[in-house]
């Protein structure tokens, strides 16, 4: 009987039996983000997949459609394993792009962690069908990073003195358990006093597990790096406001589309030294025919060091760095200058000389000796720096000393490449250049993060993280490839 009210109201039947009427070519039909993840899969070269050796058992799944499953899963935000299984069991575009195979997620996760000289020829074949539709250029290529959250407690990070207080503490804790349960009278108090002891010894495992091959480790500046006992590889990183155990997503943006045209993991906590590595990777990339160093390079001042220098002076690339002097220079917020440095000054060898010339035009020479390594400047009071406009700044919070400035035989080497390269930043054309840097980079790393959520690694270790980085490149690629096809007009059986 139908209730008063309802009359107008369809049925609501949820038990009925029905057949579902499934048709690839209405359901996805040409257009479709789904079948443009087919049509390429069914072209693409996969061999880099197959297992050369049979070793018998149930028959392996076909990678074009685990691929096709990882693809489609990251362009719809998803990331774990076992989403991508349900998915496969229960969503008709996973059947589709699957085509029909049902992957448990343990063996979605080994695929994608064991098969990364493979993944890096696919990443290079989409780049080499974007770039025959002429969707790619390298005229500017930006270079960025961003740190993403490891699969790893921070709770777990220390240095090995820290683990072995923290051993410590847990041999106490295991004890003081022990005492309770003997003193406890009811079952309840047993049962909570047993829980705790069992987390104890699990933690203390851990830490000794850890303390037997764990070795000390130091940053840059000599002191002891904090190590993880979830993911040793990961490094303890500044990721948003806060620190977190993190890894450093690197990639090489093109400026026409904003296509992914290198991508890497390291676990450096910053982009220093970097440059090198990541041309490099675009290099290899890069179609036959794209042009080898017609580019213009662009990164932040956060990769600025004397190992770039060195690979700019040596491979002649384009590259736009900021200055540390003039970092502040290529936006608009109002910041405070930062100190002088001997990056900041001019430095030119002669025959029998070396001068330095500092930003307010002080000239400071030393006779050159063969067997010496190191120059030192002194700029202060003795050298009537007092009415100097950069004084303060120079000089920082040194009262009633000198300000010393050291240039040393490495240093030397590079000093023309430089101040040339100082020169150059500083024209009207070499800041529009750079101006162009956040708008191609930055809204790759927005879209990957907030439009699709990508904030934490799902593997641990370094060669995983290099792996999933990767596919997420990739993902990231196909995506964009559908999109801008599909603005075009452009068939996509066409395009594969």
């Amino acid at each position: 009987m139908v209730e008063k009210g309802m009359e107008r109201y369809k049925k609501y039947e949820p038990d009925q039996f029905m057949w579902i009427d499934y048709r690839p070519d209405v359901l996805f039909p040409k257009g479709s983000f789904e079948q443009f993840i087919v049509n390429v899969m069914k072209d693409i070269d996969v061999s880099g997949f197959w297992d050369k050796e049979d070793k018998g058992g149930e028959s392996p799944f076909d990678p074009r459609g685990m691929l096709g499953v990882i693809f489609y899963a990251i362009s719809l935000g998803m990331f774990s394993g076992r989403k991508m299984e349900e998915g496969c069991r229960d969503h008709l575009g996973y059947m589709y792009v699957s085509g029909h195979m049902k992957p448990d997620h343990a063996t979605i996760c080994r695929f994608i962690v064991n098969h990364f000289d493979a993944l890096k020829e696919v990443f290079s074949i989409v780049l080499y069908l974007a770039h025959e539709q002429g969707y790619i250029d390298y005229k500017e290529i930006a270079v960025d990073g961003t740190k993403i959250k490891a699969n790893a407690s921070k709770r777990f990070s220390g240095t090995i003195t820290d683990f072995e207080k923290r051993k410590k503490k847990f041999e106490d804790k295991i004890e003081q358990a022990l005492l309770k349960l003997q003193t406890a009278n009811e079952e309840e108090e047993r049962e909570y006093w047993e829980r705790k002891k069992e987390r104890y010894e699990e933690n203390k495992r851990k830490v000794d597990d850890f303390l037997k091959c764990a070795q000390k480790e130091y940053n840059s500046q000599g002191k002891e790096r904090l190590q993880n006992i979830t993911d040793p590889d990961s490094r303890m990183m500044k990721i948003g406001k806060e620190y977190n155990q993190g890894y450093n997503g690197q990639i090489s943006v093109c400026g026409a589309n904003g296509f992914i045209v290198a991508a890497d993991v390291v676990n450096e906590e910053n982009d220093m030294g970097l440059l090198p590595h990541m041309a490099e990777e675009t290099r290899k990339n890069k179609p036959e025919g794209a042009g080898e160093k017609e580019e213009k390079v662009l990164c932040d001042n956060g990769y600025m060091s004397r190992s770039t220098m060195e690979y700019i002076g040596k491979s002649g690339i384009d590259a736009y760095i900021p200055m540390s002097a003039d970092k502040h220079a290529y936006d608009d917020k109002p910041r405070g200058e930062d100190k002088i440095s001997i990056e900041g000054c001019t430095v030119q060898e002669s025959e029998k000389s070396i001068v330095m010339t500092c930003p307010g035009g002080h000239r400071f020479e030393k006779a050159k000796e063969e067997s010496r390594k190191v120059y030192t400047f002194t700029a202060g009071v003795a050298t009537n720096c007092e009415g100097c406009e950069h004084f303060e700044r120079c000089r920082g919070k040194l009262t009633g000393s000198d300000k010393k400035f050291e240039v040393t035989a490495q240093y030397l080497k590079i000093a023309g490449v430089i101040e040339e390269h100082r020169q150059k930043m500083r024209t009207d054309e070499a800041r529009r250049i750079y101006s162009r840097r956040m708008n191609i980079i930055e809204k790759v790393f927005g879209h990957l993060k907030e439009d699709w959520g990508y904030k934490k690694m799902q593997r641990r270790s370094l060669p995983r993280a290099k792996c999933e980085w990767l596919i997420v490149a990739i993902a990231y690629n196909m995506k964009k490839f559908f999109k801008i096809s599909i603005n075009q007009g452009l068939r996509i059986s066409a395009i594969v």
